[in-house]
C-alpha cells in the first residue's frame, strides 16, 4: 500500500524555504547623485470643511435580482457617484433604482412606448 502523496507546502507557493535566501539576488543601495533623498515628502493635505456626505438611510427592502446591461449598471453608479460629488448625498445604487422606479410605474402607456422604442417596433 503507497503512503501519503507528498502535498506542496505554503513555502512552494510563497517562498521562504530553507534555500530561500540564496535564490534572492542582491539588490545594491542606490546613491543620490545629489546627494539629497530620492524619495519625495508626501504632498501636505490642504484643509478643507471635513464634513461626512448626507446619508439618506433606505427603508425596508427586499431582495430581488434584475438582469441590467453593463452600460446601464456604468450609468446607474456614476449617477450614483454624481449624487454625492455634487449633491454631497450619499445613497446605494438601490436607492437610485428605487427612485427611479417610483417615478415611472403610475404611467404604463410610457413604459409601453420606451419598451416598443427600444424592440424597434
Amino acid at each position: 500500500m503507497a503512503g501519503k502523496p507528498k502535498l506542496p507546502m505554503a513555502a512552494d507557493f510563497f517562498g521562504g524555504g530553507p534555500n530561500e535566501k540564496a535564490k534572492r539576488p542582491k539588490r545594491k543601495a542606490v546613491k543620490p547623485q545629489n546627494g539629497k533623498s530620492n524619495r519625495e515628502a508626501p504632498p501636505t493635505p490642504v484643509p478643507t470643511e471635513a464634513r461626512p456626505p448626507r446619508t439618506i438611510e433606505a427603508g425596508f427592502t427586499e431582495k430581488v435580482t434584475f438582469y441590467l446591461p453593463p452600460d446601464l449598471l456604468k450609468r446607474l453608479e456614476l449617477t450614483r457617484v454624481q449624487l454625492l460629488l455634487d449633491q454631497d448625498l450619499k445613497v446605494s445604487r438601490s436607492q437610485v433604482v428605487e427612485v427611479i422606479l417610483e417615478q415611472m410605474m403610475g404611467d404604463t402607456g410610457q413604459i409601453a412606448t420606451l419598451l416598443e422604442e427600444r424592440a424597434g417596433t
